[in-house]
């Protein structure tokens, strides 16, 4: 069972980095984001996303029905928001007032800033090709903002770290 599952498995990622070599010979930015979908956590929302009253006021979340959240309630003592769509998850606790407790926002695949895709293009990264990349934001702050971009040639596979400011991040192992 277990050698069947190490198959598949290798089977899945040959046949993942296969399409996206074909797909992408070389790592490049795009000149504008070419996804059809919207991030809920972005520039524009992370602020409010710090205070549970500003989320019940905006409401970035489409058909959900936040009015319903009555901070400061005798019963309830924190509160959880969680949701997920193709390209980002999102869990957050509030306390009772409204005020942010801890958050974790991640996004996978999305439009990496500039400086990374320039850093990839350099030449110790030019013969290699991204397979996918992953944003991690810790407490809804900009600051905490790290990069993961999973890169594959040949066979093998490499994974490189990049801060808020797309600056490449070397960990000596």
């Amino acid at each position: 069972m277990l050698i069947k599952n190490i198959i598949i498995s290798t089977v899945i990622f040959a046949f993942s980095v296969i399409s996206s070599h074909a797909m992408q010979s070389e790592i490049s930015a795009p000149e504008k984001a070419s996804h059809s979908y919207q991030l809920t956590v972005n520039d524009n929302t992370m602020d409010c996303f710090r205070s549970l009253q500003c989320l019940i006021e905006e409401n970035p979340f489409k058909n959900s029905n936040l009015d319903r959240i009555r901070l400061n309630n005798s019963r309830a003592q924190r509160f959880m928001v969680e949701g997920s769509s193709e390209n980002e998850e999102l869990k957050a606790v509030y306390l009772a007032n409204g005020d942010l407790v801890e958050a974790k926002v991640i996004q996978r695949n999305i439009v990496l800033p500039r400086r990374i895709y320039e850093t990839l293009a350099s030449n110790e990264f030019s013969s290699w090709t991204m397979i996918e990349n992953k944003l991690e934001i810790k407490n809804f702050d900009e600051n905490t903002k790290r990069y993961q971009v999973v890169l594959s040639r040949d066979s093998e596979v490499r994974v490189e770290y990049f801060d808020k400011n797309g600056d490449w991040i070397q960990i000596h192992m």
